[in-house]
């Protein structure tokens, strides 16, 4: 079978983009890997500690009952003044 000139660039270009990609991805990896055999990375435990700083951690009970006030707060405030449009135009408000 004779190839064509065309198809041989096609090819090696497809083969060029995914050596590229692959070379990219490898670098990353290696560089990732001396990041955290160096210990300039830190730890599980300090990167926790990091997050607890940023922001109140809060159990699930106080984000559950948050939300709960929330809900009513925009019920409430939806529902001032008692009035809908359904009930208007039947006449029942």
């Amino acid at each position: 079978m004779v190839t064509r000139p065309v198809q041989a660039a096609v090819g090696f270009r497809t083969l060029a983009t995914i050596t590229n990609r692959d070379l990219r991805s490898v670098k990353e990896t290696l560089q990732a890997h001396e990041i955290r055999n160096s210990g300039s990375y830190g730890t599980f435990k300090a990167e926790m500690e990091l997050a607890k700083t940023a922001s109140k951690m809060q159990t699930y009970y106080e984000w559950k009952l948050k939300s709960r006030t929330e809900i009513k707060k925009e019920d409430a405030h939806r529902n001032w003044n008692k009035v809908s449009l359904v009930k208007l135009f039947t006449g029942r408000s």
